[in-house]
């Protein structure tokens, strides 16, 4: 009960649409990169650069924790 604003922000995409725009311009250019043609892996957003660089070189639970932050899961279970 205690993190379920953040975590409901989260899902909804509220927590970040400040910085990264609305989840529905995002999933428009997303789909016109795939029906345009684009093989292989597609990377679209203002953080696909550093994603792709941190999962090749970071442990996987710094990565966890990184994106874990401020979305109130450290609240769960206690």
């Amino acid at each position: 009960e205690a993190a379920r604003k953040e975590i409901s922000d989260r899902i909804a995409g509220r927590d970040v649409e400040s910085r990264l725009g609305k989840p529905e311009d995002f999933a428009k250019k997303l789909v016109g990169d795939i029906i345009g043609g684009s093989t292989g892996t597609v990377a679209r957003g203002n953080m696909s650069s550093f994603i792709r660089f941190a999962t090749s070189f970071f442990p996987s639970f710094l990565i966890d924790s990184m994106v874990t932050g401020n979305t109130g899961l450290n609240l769960v279970g206690k």
